[in-house]
């Protein structure tokens, strides 16, 4: 089916978060995909199911490097303070960016309220976060 797609020259979307696992599910679909009928839109939804191994020796395999921020330590290449983000992505994103970050967590210390999933101030999953040592590149 997806052979006599191709052959139609059918468009094929796919979402890419701009995370390492999204870069590698582009690298697979580009071996069966020609590169003018596929369309990349800029989405963080569903998951992907290679091993975090499989995905950077897809990455690799394709000879390009994944994003400095997930060669830095993070599970996720989320906002540098999201609201969904794991601990140590959002303290990475906070060493990285301290500027912004503190504009992040200014509204919510004026407020009393968060907006992060944890439903902690936003400082308080970076305190609690053992980040990698290595930072970001900038």
């Amino acid at each position: 089916m997806i052979d006599q797609l191709i052959a139609r020259k059918a468009l094929f979307v796919i979402n890419h978060s701009g995370g390492k696992d999204s870069q590698a599910m582009m690298i697979e679909l580009l071996r069966r995909i020609p590169r003018e009928q596929l369309l990349v839109v800029h989405a963080s939804l569903g998951e992907i199911t290679l091993s975090t191994e499989q995905v950077f020796a897809t990455i690799a395999a394709a000879g390009q490097p994944p994003h400095p921020a997930c060669t830095a330590g993070n599970e996720r290449l989320p906002c540098v303070s999201c609201i969904m983000g794991p601990k140590g992505d959002i303290a990475r994103g906070a060493l990285a960016r301290p500027e912004l970050f503190a504009r992040h967590v200014e509204p919510g210390q004026r407020t009393g309220h968060t907006m992060h999933m944890s439903r902690k101030p936003l400082t308080q999953p970076v305190a609690e976060a053992q980040p990698n040592p290595l930072p970001l590149a900038a």
